[in-house]
């Protein structure tokens, strides 16, 4: 059983669908339940593969101890209808949940999957002992970057299975004309939910200066609105020369148009938007964070920026800009090297170890 949050298209569903896609080839009966239904097209996927999915029907969490009480009751009669072997759960509060009682939902393995960068808000005593007690209950932490395993406080339980990278979307360039990039103008394009955690003030407070120095160029922003948006940053989307496509399910498009990729994130686990990029051969400025940093090779370090300096940003981004074809080739080159030697099916064996 792959629990997740929301079915849309993302980085966690598309590790989801690929996990349950390389169980059932190796003969297990996977099930993806999610909580709330987002974008009818990423079932239709799942349909077009033949894995079964099913929504969640859990009772709102509530501050009181009753209405908590009425929520666990909730998940564990979910879980129990699907009578599990294993779960896996694709979401940190999800994995602290369900470990916290899995001992009551009939599964023989629970695993607590963490798909960011291994960090831990604090919380209050309580908080901290349903932490303690969901890890005590799990089988194994799994982390999809060394940089987050290494991060992480909890030793003993810890195995690394990065991501994998297969596009499980149609490669076709089916978009609607009005959304096709214009061919005379050199594209940057940005591909995140519109999040506190992407850092899309660095992104959008830095543009009127880069777009004064490269008036062909254009940001094409590509990313769903989440809960909270703040509405400056919202209208900060409106400037000249920004592009802004809200979500789209499929992007092999607009990456593949894309002459620069960029990823602004404060943090990340390990990022499907920046295994798009390498295997569309695109020259990539990223956050210079150990998650980003693990993933490209180093030829593209001189292009990772300091995600708190507007002026290291606008630098790197410049570089690339006018780096010579040659040079972008090799780093280029490099990237998809790293890609197929790191980010293979191969990764996903390890699960079939921990079954």
């Amino acid at each position: 059983m792959l629990v997740m949050a929301r079915f849309e298209f993302g980085g966690v569903p598309i590790q989801t669908f690929l996990w349950a896609k390389f169980l059932k080839e190796n003969n297990f009966h996977p099930i993806i339940l999610g909580l709330k239904l987002r974008d009818d097209r990423y079932c239709d996927m799942l349909r077009a593969h033949g894995l079964e999915y099913a929504l969640l029907k859990l009772e709102k969490k509530g501050r009181e101890i009753t209405g908590n009480l009425r929520y666990f009751r909730s998940l564990i009669r979910s879980l129990k209808s699907f009578q599990p072997y294993a779960i896996f759960p694709f979401n940190k509060i999800l994995s602290y949940n369900i470990n916290l009682i899995r001992r009551f939902t009939g599964a023989s393995k629970c695993y607590f999957l963490e798909r960011n960068d291994g960090s831990e808000k604090k919380t209050t005593p309580w908080g901290e002992l349903m932490r303690k007690v969901s890890l005590m209950n799990t089988d194994a932490l799994i982390f999809n970057s060394e940089a987050a395993a290494h991060r992480s406080g909890y030793k003993g339980k810890k195995i690394v299975i990065k991501n994998s990278f297969v596009n499980p979307r149609n490669d076709q360039d089916d978009i609607q004309a009005a959304d096709r990039l214009p061919d005379d103008k050199f594209i940057l394009l940005h591909i995140a939910n519109i999040a506190d955690i992407k850092n899309y003030g660095l992104l959008l407070d830095s543009w009127p200066d880069l777009f004064a120095s490269f008036p062909d160029c254009r940001l094409v922003v590509i990313g769903a609105e989440t809960i909270n948006n703040d509405p400056t940053l919202l209208k900060k989307l409106e400037q000249p020369g920004i592009i802004y496509l809200h979500r789209q399910p499929k992007v092999s498009y607009f990456i593949k148009r894309a002459d620069v990729c960029l990823l602004s994130s404060f943090n990340e686990g390990c990022s499907n938007t920046m295994l798009e990029y390498m295997f569309y051969n695109k020259l990539i400025c990223a956050s210079n964070i150990p998650a980003l940093k693990e993933m490209v090779a180093e030829d593209s370090y001189p292009f990772l920026f300091d995600n708190s300096s507007k002026l290291d940003f606008i630098e790197k981004v410049k570089n690339a800009i006018t780096l010579n074809k040659e040079s972008a080739e090799r780093i280029k080159n490099a990237n998809k090297m790293k890609l197929y030697s790191d980010y293979s099916d191969n990764n996903y064996h390890k699960i079939l170890d921990l079954l």
